[in-house]
């Protein structure tokens, strides 16, 4: 995502909304323990299913619905890490497009100096 052509207040505005999110996520205890929650569940039914197949009884509808559960559960976890992580990485890059734009208006600039 290229930030050069967007105006200071948009990106303002883009880093507030993210900051608020960031914050709300990481002052939610119970919702960081949730997905992590999930995600174990997720890997702990996709190993019981795949365990139930190959060892017991063999390929049923019911083992293979707890692995796609599974599957789904793990999915869904590795997306909201996945968003959570790419939202912090944006607010650094708008950090850093605002502080080089600052930089850029507070250096003196050559034609000045002579």
């Amino acid at each position: 995502m290229d930030f050069t052509a967007w105006t200071k207040e948009d990106l303002l505005a883009l880093r507030e909304s993210l900051d608020t999110w960031c914050k709300q996520y990481a002052a939610s205890k119970w919702e960081n323990r949730f997905w992590m929650l999930i995600g174990l569940m997720g890997a702990f039914a996709l190993s019981d299913g795949l365990y139930a197949i190959f060892l017991f009884e063999g390929v049923q509808g019911l083992y293979i619905a707890e692995i796609v559960l599974g599957l789904i559960a793990c999915f869904t976890w590795y997306k909201s890490y996945k968003r959570h992580k790419e939202n912090k990485m944006l607010i650094v890059r708008i950090d850093e497009e605002l502080r080089s734009r600052k930089k850029r208006k507070d250096s003196p600039s050559s034609d000045d100096q002579s």
